[in-house]
């Protein structure tokens, strides 16, 4: 492993901290690299919440160089228990934006994750609730 420690602006700290490069995996065995803060927050990098491989390489660094802060394929599923997950936002992020990192987080099968944004889709798809109970 190597350690990669930049002073990045860090907008949750509202300052200029160390940031190190750490990578999270994903159920499938991907990486995804990215800066975090010293007080564990994620720094997006030019909008998106994961470096662009061309950024490593730049770096003349691997995916497997880069410290695993995050393995999700060891996360059980808050449903169903089953082990590969991905991290779901209970606020949407295209509704709350950055926002959403505030607001409860649960780890779901792809499985479950796939049935949950169908489900809220269909739901505001034909007109939300419509005055019936939550």
């Amino acid at each position: 492993m190597k350690t990669v420690i930049e002073r990045l602006w860090c907008p949750s700290c509202g300052e200029i901290v160390d940031v190190r490069l750490v990578r999270k995996v994903g159920q499938n065995g991907t990486s995804f690299p990215y800066w975090q803060c010293q007080n564990g927050h994620n720094i997006r990098w030019q909008g998106k919440d994961w470096l662009p491989r061309s950024y490593i390489d730049k770096l003349a660094l691997t995916y497997d160089d880069l410290p695993v802060e995050t393995d999700y394929r060891s996360i059980p599923c808050a449903v169903c228990g089953e082990l590969g997950t991905e991290l779901h936002h209970t606020a949407p992020r295209a509704i709350f934006g950055e926002d959403a990192e505030y607001y409860p987080q649960v780890y779901l099968c792809k499985s479950h994750h796939d049935y949950w944004h169908a489900t809220i889709t269909a739901y505001y798809t034909v007109g939300g609730n419509n005055g019936g109970d939550d």
